[in-house]
């Protein structure tokens, strides 16, 4: 080792330091690389800028040659490397740099973090130890000078590489594949996905980007048949049920049904029920659920869009009820008005009145926070809707509902247990199967009021899973015992519309994206300004495919033309585009 570092003119303190530094890099890239893809060790990249990245942080001891200056920012490097390893098992990719300034909100989420956890990740604090017993030598003469030299051979490199690739972001955009779409963080470390953010936060849309844009949405045809057809519905009640997978339904374990409720009106003749609905949210996860089903809009590139852009407005399926049914808007949510900034995304989506956790009485609490249980929030709104405190009886109305208990990792008190399981499960598996037959017996009692109400033959009620709850569990589970064979491989959620005006079991793959211009078409909203980036389901022509986040096609693409599974692939991108540039607000106008 000695020889190695006196041939780079490396002191021997200066270059275990920087091996070890190399090495908790590379470490935290065979971590990332386990669940994901191992190509970014294919790449030179991940070991230049590894490299780069390593040294840069090396220049406290350089300057000081005092570890207690150094080792602080290892730790604090150590740290931040395992947080974005937990990031990654739930959202698929590093940390937004915006997300650090919301780090207070994961006290609310904390159960969650701790079970992303792997016993693995703590070996990078281990590296730490070596440190200690690293000594310096006095005796050892122009010590910086090697390190100087291996430092701009190391920055020329590493900059040659983001040159010839048009710079960082054009370097990084070139990632964004279906095939080295994880390879990012690996490749450009997490330092690397933090300037990109910065480099692309801007707000002004050029000429370019908007030309685009439009001729994207010229392109696209989200409803290419009239709904003239369908019989009339003038209210919207939309359940989006926390991490609920389309696996649990229609089935039994140990003879008993997981969701009777939700079975029994599946099986209803003016039932639409679609079960491979694919999850494509991103790291916004529920949030980013509200906006594709209301906005018809993909998730942002990067974080969660209601924190980066709260003040963007969007047309929406309530403001399009309001224009053609004078509808009033709710929304009624176990959710704290800060959590993903929801009041801010009640107000961008037009959304006129609004419950958070603080409104409700917490009479029955479930899951990591307490929040109030799923069947007390059904409860009470049922009360609150029989008083005419919401929906009066004569007024068409959207209301939206926003389950919690469904939150991982699934963790419901005894005493709410309604089904007891016997055989001896893993533990995710039967806490995920009893707190989706509780969240079925809430649903059960939404469902049997608005059956009641005079208005129910105008009325259309929307039940799904706001995006998949197994997350990087999914693949432990299917190869147990009692999961293979019960669980989805792939991350499915129900979409289920009681009394829809057109009843079918649509069998093939769609992306949650679908369901906008679906409900728009059913609801005959289809001359509504913005039709949305999907493709409505009960149109003449649905496509039985969609595009995962990491770009990968789902469904059977026969028949589909390579052009427009691109132009599927690309709505992410205008997606992204409009919601970053504010796009409706700046060219279309409101």
């Amino acid at each position: 080792m000695k020889r190695i570092f006196e041939k780079f003119k490396l002191s021997y303190e200066v270059g275990v330091r920087l091996l070890l530094l190399l090495l908790t890099f590379l470490l935290f890239d065979l971590f990332w690389c386990i669940q994901t893809t191992f190509r970014a060790f294919s790449y030179p990249e991940t070991y230049i800028n590894a490299l780069t990245v390593s040294l840069i942080l090396l220049l406290p001891y350089i300057f000081t040659r005092k570890d207690q200056f150094f080792l602080p920012i290892v730790f604090i490097l150590d740290i931040l490397l395992i947080a974005n390893l937990m990031y990654n098992r739930t959202y698929n990719s590093a940390i937004p740099l915006q997300s650090y300034l919301i780090a207070d909100n994961l006290t609310d989420f904390l159960p969650s973090v701790i079970s992303s956890i792997r016993w693995f990740d703590f070996l990078l604090l281990l590296l730490i130890l070596p440190f200690f017993f690293v000594r310096r030598k006095r005796t050892e003469d122009n010590w910086r000078k090697g390190y100087r030299y291996v430092l701009v051979m190391s920055v020329t490199l590493s900059s040659c590489l983001i040159f010839v690739m048009g710079g960082l972001v054009n370097a990084i955009k070139s990632r964004k594949t279906i095939n080295d779409y994880m390879c990012v963080t690996p490749e450009y470390t997490i330092f690397g996905g933090m300037l990109y953010d910065v480099f692309t936060s801007g707000t002004h849309i050029s000429e370019e980007e908007a030309a685009e844009i439009a001729d994207y949405l010229r392109q696209h045809i989200a409803i290419s048949s009239s709904a003239d057809t369908f019989g009339v519905r003038k209210n919207l009640v939309l359940v989006l049920c926390e991490s609920l997978e389309s696996w649990v339904l229609e089935r039994r374990v140990e003879g008993m049904e997981i969701t009777p409720n939700l079975n029994s009106v599946i099986r209803n003749q003016s039932t639409l029920y679609a079960p491979y609905v694919l999850s494509q949210v991103k790291g916004g996860r529920s949030i980013d659920c509200q906006l594709i089903v209301n906005a018809g809009l993909l998730p942002v590139e990067s974080g969660a869009w209601s924190l980066l852009y709260p003040k963007n407005r969007f047309f929406t399926i309530n403001q399009a009820m309001k224009e053609r049914w004078s509808a009033h808007s709710w929304l009624l949510t176990a959710d704290r008005p800060t959590i993903w900034n929801q009041q801010a995304v009640a107000l961008a989506f037009g959304i006129k009145n609004a419950m958070y956790r603080q409104d409700w009485k917490l009479e029955e609490t479930s899951g990591p926070r307490n929040n109030i249980g799923d069947a007390a929030l059904m409860r009470q709104a049922v009360n609150l809707m029989r008083k005419g405190k919401t929906w009066p009886h004569g007024t068409h109305t959207f209301i939206q509902f926003v389950t919690y208990s469904g939150h991982h990792p699934f963790k419901l008190s005894e005493h709410l247990h309604r089904i007891h399981l016997r055989k001896d499960y893993p533990d995710m598996l039967r806490d995920y199967l009893v707190t989706a037959n509780y969240t079925d017996y809430a649903l059960g009692i939404l469902i049997n009021y608005i059956k009641t109400r005079p208005d129910y033959k105008e009325t259309m009620i929307v039940i799904m899973g706001d995006h998949e709850g197994l997350a990087g569990d999914r693949e432990s589970l299917c190869s147990t015992r009692e999961g293979k064979g019960l669980v989805s491989e792939k991350p499915f959620v129900p979409l289920i519309i009681i009394n829809s005006p057109k009843s079918m079991r649509y069998e093939s793959v769609m992306g949650q994206i679908d369901i906008y211009p679906t409900l728009l078409q059913l609801l005959q909203l289809d001359n509504y300004k913005w039709k949305g980036i999907g493709r409505s389901i009960v149109d003449s022509k649905p496509l039985p495919v969609a595009i995962s986040p990491d770009y990968k096609v789902e469904g059977n693409p026969r028949g589909i033309t390579n052009d427009m599974i691109k132009h599927l692939q690309n709505a992410y991108t205008i997606s992204d585009m409009i919601i970053r540039y504010d796009y409706f607000t700046a060219r279309v106008g409101r």
